[in-house]
């Protein structure tokens, strides 16, 4: 008799595990894994100084996004559907004053990260080789500009404690996934 009960116990845990991978299989994601390959690595372990660590970083997209069958390359502290990398707190351009400053996910990326992870640029521009060493740029996903900037123009706002004159709103980027399958939109800046 134990032993049917626990049989049973056991058949309806499995039974709802296989549901509950069925539904996650089917959410969306608003990124597209297929064909996606991640590589994690910190060569600030290696003795690499931030300017050695450009340099190097540079050099590898170069050489990755030249191998037979890439169709595209980036880099990103953070991947979709893991940890929320970075959290900091944001000053808004058109915020209203009192309030306790938002905190907000945030990640360093690489010109073409949209493009590579499949995810849509709804207004804007993707970053470019050009935009590094000029003003301080950012791109943030639909959650952002609809919690924050609600009713305005987003390309037209600035994260004001990002870079030494704030940083311009160059792109909003459709939502996804940020660290887990279950989760609602939450705020990014990339």
């Amino acid at each position: 008799v134990v032993q049917v009960a626990l049989s049973t116990v056991l058949l309806v845990g499995a039974g709802l595990l296989l549901r509950t991978i069925g539904e996650a299989s089917r959410v969306d994601l608003g990124f597209d894994p297929a064909g996606a390959l991640v590589v994690s690595l910190d060569i600030s372990k290696s003795g690499y100084n931030p300017e050695r660590g450009r340099v190097f970083y540079a050099q590898l997209l170069d050489e990755v996004r030249a191998l037979p069958g890439v169709r595209s390359a980036a880099i990103s502290r953070h991947v979709p559907v893991q940890s929320a990398g970075m959290i900091t707190t944001v000053t808004l351009s058109g915020a209203s004053p009192g309030g306790r400053e938002p905190e907000v996910a945030f990640t360093p990326v690489s010109p073409d990260f949209f493009r590579t992870l499949g995810l849509r640029i709804e207004q804007g521009r993707d970053f470019a080789r050009s935009d590094e060493g000029g003003p301080s740029i950012l791109a943030v996903n639909r959650a952002f500009a609809d919690r924050f900037w609600s009713g305005r123009d987003a390309l037209r706002e600035r994260v004001l404690n990002f870079g030494p004159k704030g940083a311009e709103t160059i792109a909003v980027i459709a939502d996804a996934k940020l660290t887990s399958l279950r989760e609602s939109r939450e705020p990014m800046i990339y």
